[in-house]
């Protein structure tokens, strides 16, 4: 019951449509979405209790990759 999964969906399109574009294999993570608070970014986040990784793409680009700012480091937590 942990978050790992983020999808791409589209409004017009059906939910088997989505488009699977971050999945945590670590039981130990879990997965969230959020826009920062300027809205010019959509970021990733990829939690566990002492260590974070977050990707980021422009949110009016959505379709691009996303770009990893930080790779999880053990011991490091990033906020």
């Amino acid at each position: 019951m942990r978050p790992y999964k983020i999808v791409r969906h589209r409004l017009e399109d059906a939910y088997e449509k989505d488009e699977v574009i971050f999945e945590e294999n670590d039981p130990t993570f879990y997965a969230f979405v959020f826009k920062t608070k300027s809205n010019a970014y959509v970021m990733i986040g990829s939690v566990s209790t002492l260590s974070a990784e977050y990707q980021f793409v422009d949110a009016n680009m959505p379709d691009k990759d996303f770009a990893m700012v930080q790779e999880r480091q053990p011991d490091t937590l990033w906020s």
